[in-house]
């Protein structure tokens, strides 16, 4: 049986006639076996749905928010398939937040009793296997974990549009330890895309039809795609039986 999707439809601001949309999907995680494989159908379904609709093809860049994963189990099961999955090096950015940064004499002395280091950096692991059974066999096991963010672009976006963004947001880091990284990759919620303004929008999702980002801290599913929210719910659909509010 499709599952129902509760939708709700998220502002953009300054849009303008871009064809541009913005979704949440509540949910909580981790999502049951149930959901995790209707969420995998989703995410092949929408490529598929993107790849008709604009007659080319498509790539899913599969990218793991370190900070969100699981533990231990999420770590182990990264750690266990390495050597298939091939997980690169990446640290996701913020781009109205404050940039990556090491960890100063201030948040120690600053901190209240009980209270818990801030989070200064969001690693992220890259997946580089070509081979599409072990990409597959990444999205099994890490759909639904609140760790799995997902961008679908043209073949060749990563070297293309993917450079740009990343260069654009290593331009926000001021911290050395941090500018090092091979990628730099965006980080975005429902929050953020209000804040940024439309030059701002464009620079971070340069090329991309589509961007999918887990967020356990809302319970949700964080979606933009390259279309209108009419057609969005057309894509999702197309692979499950949405509801909007």
């Amino acid at each position: 049986m499709k599952p129902q999707w509760e939708i709700e439809q998220l502002p953009i601001v300054d849009r303008g006639p871009e064809e541009l949309s913005a979704l949440r999907i509540e949910c909580r995680f981790p999502l049951s076996d149930e959901e995790r494989l209707n969420l995998i159908d989703l995410l092949s379904g929408c490529q598929r749905w993107m790849e008709r609709q604009q007659n080319k093809l498509m790539r899913r860049e599969i990218l793991i928010q370190m900070t969100q994963l699981p533990r231990p189990g999420g770590a182990a099961v990264l750690s266990r398939n390495s050597s298939r999955w091939i997980p690169s090096l990446a640290m996701g950015v913020w781009p109205d937040r404050e940039p990556p940064r090491s960890m100063t004499k201030r948040d120690f002395t600053h901190r209240l009793p009980g209270q818990k280091f801030p989070t200064l950096s969001h690693e992220v692991r890259r997946i580089l296997a070509k081979d599409e059974d072990a990409r597959l066999d990444v999205e099994e096991q890490m759909a639904g974990s609140g760790a799995l963010l997902e961008i679908v672009a043209s073949e060749g976006w990563a070297e293309r549009d993917g450079r740009q963004i990343s260069m654009w947001l290593k331009g926000k880091i001021d911290d050395d330890v941090y500018r090092s990284y091979p990628l730099y990759v965006p980080l975005l919620d429902a929050e953020t895309l209000i804040r940024l303004s439309k030059s701002e929008r464009d620079a971070c999702l340069a090329g991309v039809d589509l961007y999918l980002r887990e967020d356990p801290d809302d319970e949700s599913i964080f979606l933009v795609a390259r279309t209108s929210f009419e057609r969005a719910l057309e894509m999702i659909d197309s692979t499950v039986k949405a509801t909007a509010r």
